[in-house]
C-alpha cells in the first residue's frame, strides 16, 4: 500500500595493509524519514520506528600465518537511546599442521531493546498488542576443525554451545496512534496477563562430526554423528555463566548417527 518500511544509508570501508592485515569499519543509519514496521506487532497495525544507527570496527591478522587473530565489535543505538546493544566477536584461526585447520570463535552480546514484541492478548476489550523492554545477554563459543589424514580420508568437526537469557520489564501496548511521530505516543501502559513468563534462559549445544572416506575414485562413504542438547527455563536467572554451562552439559543429549554411501557405477 506504499508504506515505507525502510530508508537507510550504509557505508563500509576495508583496508588491506602492506603486511596483509585487514582493517574494517562501517556504519548504517536506518529507519530514516518516517519508516514503519509492518510485522512488529505480529499481525497488528504497522508501527512507526525511530531512527537507529549501527557501527562496527574489525581487524584481521595476516592469513598467511599459522595463527590468525580476528576481532569485530558492533554497537547499535535506537529509539532515542532507549534501545542499544554491544556485540563482540573474537576469532582465532590456527594452522598448526598443513593437514589440520582449527577455527575458534566466541560471541558476547548485550542487548537492551525498549520495544520488543511480547505477545498479542485478546479479552473483552479487544486485542492488545503488547511490547516490553528486553534486557538480554548472549554468550556462545564455536569450534571448527578439519583434518585431512590422506587425500582420501578426512575428518570435520563443528561444535557450538550457546546460552542466552533475558528479562522483560516496562510492559506496554500499542496505543490508538501507533504511527505517532513521538516515540512515547505509540504506546500506553498495559499489565500482562497473569502467568506470563517475564524472562527466559535458553541453553543449547549443537555439534556435527563427519568422517569422509573415498574408498575408490568417485565412491565415498560418510559417517556422521550429530549431537544436541536443549534446555529452556521461562525465568531470567542472574547467575554465574559457568553455572549456565554446567547446566547445559548436564542436559540429556540427543544423538543421531548416519551413514551415507555414494557409489560411482560407471
Amino acid at each position: 500500500a506504499g508504506l515505507p518500511t525502510e530508508r537507510a544509508l550504509n557505508s563500509n570501508w576495508n583496508v588491506n595493509l602492506a603486511n596483509n592485515m585487514w582493517l574494517n569499519a562501517g556504519g548504517t543509519l536506518s529507519q530514516l524519514a518516517g519508516s514503519y514496521c509492518d510485522n512488529c506487532a505480529r499481525g497488528g497495525p504497522a508501527v512507526r520506528v525511530s531512527p537507529a544507527s549501527s557501527w562496527f570496527v574489525g581487524v584481521q591478522g595476516d592469513d598467511r600465518r599459522h595463527v590468525v587473530p580476528i576481532l569485530f565489535v558492533n554497537v547499535s543505538r535506537g529509539d532515542g537511546g532507549a534501545s542499544h546493544s554491544v556485540d563482540v566477536n573474537p576469532e582465532l584461526q590456527l594452522l598448526p599442521l598443513p593437514q589440520l585447520q582449527l577455527d575458534l570463535t566466541a560471541d558476547w552480546n548485550t542487548n537492551h531493546d525498549d520495544a520488543q514484541w511480547f505477545g498479542n492478548f485478546t479479552d473483552a476489550g479487544g486485542t492488545h498488542y503488547a511490547f516490553a523492554r528486553l534486557k538480554q545477554e548472549t554468550r556462545s563459543i564455536g569450534v571448527r576443525a578439519s583434518y585431512t589424514a590422506t587425500p582420501t580420508l578426512s575428518f570435520q568437526l563443528y561444535a557450538a554451545p550457546f546460552v542466552s537469557r533475558g528479562e522483560y520489564s516496562g510492559m506496554r501496548e500499542l496505543s490508538a496512534t501507533p504511527r505517532a511521530p513521538a516515540y512515547e505516543d505509540r504506546y500506553v501502559a498495559y499489565a500482562a496477563p497473569a502467568g506470563s513468563a517475564m524472562g527466559f534462559d535458553i541453553l543449547q549445544l549443537r555439534s556435527n562430526s563427519v568422517v569422509r572416506w573415498e574408498f575408490r575414485p568417485g565412491s565415498t562413504l560418510f559417517a556422521v554423528w550429530t549431537h544436541g542438547r536443549d534446555g529452556y527455563d521461562p525465568r531470567y536467572r542472574d547467575r554465574n555463566w559457568r553455572d549456565e554451562y554446567d547446566d547445559l552439559f548436564a542436559l540429556h543429549p540427543a544423538n543421531t548417527f548416519l551413514l551415507k554411501l555414494a557409489y560411482w557405477l560407471n
